[in-house]
């Protein structure tokens, strides 16, 4: 049996009112790599690319309440948070783990707040599923935490950071996880297609605003918000097909830098009035 993606979903509600800072990325980095086992977490540490991104604590169903730039928290919110694995050779191990330490806990702990945990969702994701997309001529993406993205200028040993998502920036990363992880049928020329991508799409239409978080007390800036992509040339319809295909994959690995302190959420959807 082909090993794929999994979603790990959590719901929650606190027990409690509370005022915490409103991204929680490296608290909910800090939960998952708790519940896992050393020999994991060795593993893990020891790959060049992460093999899962987690989505941070945040409402099932709202936006955050945000006064004096903290989070407003009752014990009548919903929250989620999700934790997304790509790498088979961990997936099933992680997800047993899962399903045994919350079978024994009702209460989690997240950045000192006390959680109820109410509903867990397992979700396993072929990769045939990313193929299973919309055939539109634009489509949007949706920045939903703040997204980093690092390109290195060498021999400079340090990365710089931009904050415009060109297409050439956001699908080379994705591809580079893609090759890495997929199985061999799925395997792409990398070459090949970011050539086809810098000839044949491009941003229409943006509405994007800087976002700074901190990690490991360092102030980082992101982006987030939403760009409309245009595909300008349909002849190619297995490179258009693995195009929409990454984006879904991006939906559950996150794209740039610092997914597992969960930047780089994103989402695919498509929208005709976005722009205006």
């Amino acid at each position: 049996m082909m090993r794929m993606p999994i979603r790990i979903i959590l719901f929650v509600r606190p027990l409690f009112e509370s005022q915490i800072k409103p991204y929680l990325g490296e608290e909910t980095r800090k939960f998952f790599l708790n519940l896992i086992d050393d020999n994991l977490i060795s593993r893990i540490r020891g790959l060049e690319k992460a093999p899962y991104a987690i989505k941070p604590l945040h409402p099932a169903s709202k936006c955050k309440i945000i006064i004096n730039g903290k989070w407003l928290i009752s014990p009548r919110d919903r929250l989620t948070m999700e934790f997304d694995i790509i790498d088979p050779g961990i997936e099933e191990r992680v997800l047993a783990i899962f399903k045994h330490i919350l079978n024994e806990l009702n209460v989690v702990n997240i950045a000192g707040l006390d959680l109820v945990l109410e509903r867990a969702i397992y979700k396993l994701i072929s990769y045939e599923d990313f193929f299973n997309s919309f055939y539109k001529n634009t489509y949007v993406i949706r920045f939903l935490t703040p997204t980093i993205i690092g390109r290195r200028i060498y021999p400079v040993k340090e990365p710089y950071y931009r904050l415009f998502p060109s297409p050439v920036d956001i699908y080379e990363g994705l591809l580079h996880l893609w090759n890495k992880y997929c199985p061999e049928s799925f395997k792409v020329h990398e070459d090949k297609f970011l050539k086809w991508l810098q000839q044949n799409v491009y941003a229409r239409a943006y509405r994007l605003k800087t976002s700074e978080i901190t990690i490991k007390n360092i102030r980082i800036a992101g982006f987030k918000g939403f760009v409309k992509y245009v595909i300008k040339n349909y002849d190619n319809e297995q490179f258009i097909a693995l195009l929409l295909a990454l984006t879904k994959f991006g939906e559950i690995s996150n794209i740039g830098v610092k997914r597992t302190y969960g930047c780089g959420v994103i989402s695919l959807s498509v929208c005709k009035h976005c722009d205006k």
